[in-house]
């Protein structure tokens, strides 16, 4: 392990984050770390060593969605099941971004929406590594439907996808970044900036 990795996980967890990675490291297979945090309910578990640990830093470390809710909000985005940081490609796309792995059924907003009985969207998080541009090349049939927008843009990982995204998202009030994160609301929804 790096010694930035090893700064990382002694930010996280300290001397039991430390251990932890070093363990699932030499076991080939991540452990599980049950994690406190004052404000937070219930404890939860983080996986040593894995991407769980700069999603863990980036939560509650950097507090990049720490941020005012003026009203309970009723519908979010999915629970992030499953690993991250995959990316797609239309299968008629010219454009290659490495080997496929297999083949997944793609879905638009306004589908979900409709096959899970969704007529509006308080919050709405989508880190999708670079389908941004497909997403917002044309959200009309979605886009009125949602309050907040908390967007990563990866327009690193493929070209178009901030022109896509600003040219599809006109119509909200305010906007802001924190971390890596573009943050869209519209008056009266249940997100606000945080003051400075």
């Amino acid at each position: 392990m790096s010694l930035r990795t090893l700064r990382r996980y002694g930010r996280v967890a300290g001397i039991r984050g430390l251990v932890s990675a070093a363990k699932g490291k030499l076991a080939r297979t991540p452990t599980l770390l049950r994690m406190v945090r004052p404000g937070i309910r219930f404890p939860f578990f983080v996986r040593l060593p894995s991407t769980d640990v700069p999603a863990f830093e980036q939560i509650f470390i950097k507090q990049e969605y720490d941020f005012p809710v003026t009203r309970a909000p009723r519908t979010l985005v999915d629970p992030a099941l499953g690993k991250w940081a995959f990316r797609t490609q239309a299968r008629d796309d010219e454009e290659s971004f490495g080997e496929i792995i297999h083949e997944v059924q793609g879905m638009t907003v306004d589908t979900i929406m409709r096959e899970q009985g969704i007529d509006h969207i308080d919050v709405l998080k989508i880190d999708i590594e670079g389908s941004e541009r497909e997403v917002f090349r044309d959200p009309s049939s979605w886009i009125d439907k949602v309050d907040t927008l908390i967007v990563e843009l990866h327009e690193r990982l493929k070209l178009g996808c901030n022109r896509s995204f600003y040219n599809g998202t006109n119509g909200f009030d305010d906007e802001w970044v924190r971390g890596e994160n573009v943050y869209l609301t519209r008056s009266g929804g249940c997100v606000a900036r945080r003051s400075a």
